[in-house]
């Protein structure tokens, strides 16, 4: 089969879009850690779900620039991160500007070495309440900038290379990422959504609310608040 390289950060609308990757196509993992505060528990993760879909391909890559930078509270941890109901309307103190297109650029290279015709990330423009629109919260969540990357993929890949981006939950809420992932057996217990915690979910943050809402709405038992309990 055609080989997919689909970026996993270990959250669970990445798990569940390697998933579908895996049904059409070879997936070929990737991983990037860019200084987050979850960055050891993501990539256990992803070692977790590469256990679990034995890609011929993976690989986990550091990227240690974001952090050197800092000025948002993702890699920062002087920084307070918001409680979910309290985000507004603008970017969250954990947006962090410019990642999204790193790491589809870094993709885009992995898949050019590895001769991978696909590229899959599991950005949706909406997770659903508590908080408002993620393509509102976080701008690089809309698709209209997947439509443009895709054009610039033809632009900037040598004459006979077609690589396609792929977002096939760009359109889902968080509810329907998790009915769709219990439909494909994905492994929930390896994934991971506080973006305050790696040891033990905090409950508020705009990842854990979201993850508990997706799960209350689509009727699933999240195997890892069964383990906190």
């Amino acid at each position: 089969m055609e080989t997919a390289v689909v970026l996993v950060s270990g959250g669970v609308n990445s798990l569940v879009a390697t998933g579908v990757a895996a049904k059409a196509y070879t997936p070929a993992l990737m991983h990037v850690s860019f200084g987050q505060r979850t960055a050891e528990r993501e990539l256990a993760c992803f070692r977790g779900i590469c256990e679990h879909y034995k890609p011929k391909h993976q690989i986990a890559v550091p990227m240690p620039h974001f952090e050197s930078v800092g000025g948002n509270a993702r890699v920062d941890k002087r920084l307070p991160i918001e409680d979910a109901r309290a985000i507004g309307a603008d970017p969250p103190s954990t947006y962090v500007p410019g990642l999204i297109p790193t790491l589809l650029g870094l993709a885009l290279n992995w898949a050019t070495v590895i001769g991978a015709r696909r590229i899959f990330i599991g950005a949706s423009e909406n997770d659903g309440p508590p908080a408002p629109a993620k393509s509102c919260l976080f701008p690089d969540h809309r698709r209209q900038v997947y439509h443009l990357y895709n054009q610039l993929i033809d632009m900037a890949t040598g004459a006979g290379v077609k690589i396609e981006l792929e977002t096939p939950l760009v359109e889902m809420m968080r509810g329907e990422v998790v009915r769709l992932g219990r439909h494909l057996a994905v492994p929930f217990e390896a994934s991971w959504s506080c973006l305050r915690s790696g040891e033990a979910p905090c409950g508020m943050c705009y990842g854990c609310a979201s993850r508990a809402q997706g799960f209350v709405t689509a009727a699933v038992p999240d195997p890892i608040m069964l383990e906190e309990e």
